[in-house]
């Protein structure tokens, strides 16, 4: 693969994430075939059915104020000509709104491996846990103590992959966004 020169953008946008589309990672499959080529990857049920309004996995759990966040670190090593991708996606949302089902949400990701389609503030999506699926590595629920603290649910899930996180077409984002929201 040749290398390409990559522009920077001369403003990087807002950080923060604005939702977070999960699914049970058996019930999906993230075909990668594309990835080197394009960027994108696509996503199907895993019997290669296509997703639409009336067979969507994902749940799309919103994020407020500037809560969440992915960080994605690739570990090359040199000597085994391999690496992987260490993936941490770090959801932050309130007590307040819709709480019920946020907690069955929460406790549905805690006991499966999901894959999370991360969206942050700027409408750029990364596809975590593509071909392992991700694990629920933490869950607090508390109160801050000063009136800027966010009060709820902290969820880390953590994914190691191959290769760096993919991003899915604006096309199939429309399609997979309009599932429940809690």
């Amino acid at each position: 693969m040749a290398l390409k020169a990559i522009a920077r953008e001369p403003i990087k946008g807002t950080g923060g994430l604005r939702y977070v589309l999960l699914a049970d990672f058996r019930e999906v499959k993230v075909d990668m075939s594309a990835v080197e080529t394009t960027g994108l990857a696509t996503i199907t049920l895993a019997d290669g059915t296509v997703i639409d309004n009336t067979n969507n996995p994902f749940v799309k759990i919103e994020m407020n104020k500037q809560s969440g966040n992915v960080a994605n670190v690739y570990t090359g090593d040199a000597a085994n000509g391999s690496g992987e991708n260490a993936e941490v996606v770090t959801m932050v949302f309130g007590n307040a709104q819709k709480n019920a089902e946020r907690t069955v949400a929460i406790q549905g990701m805690l006991n499966i491996y999901t894959v999370a389609i991360a969206v942050d503030k700027n409408n750029q999506t990364l596809v975590l846990g593509a071909t392992d699926g991700c694990d629920a590595t933490g869950d607090a629920n508390g109160t801050g103590t000063a009136g800027t603290d966010l009060n709820g649910h902290s969820v880390t899930l953590t994914g190691m992959e191959p290769l760096l996180a993919p991003s899915i077409s604006e096309a199939d984002l429309a399609i997979l966004e309009v599932p429940k929201t809690v």
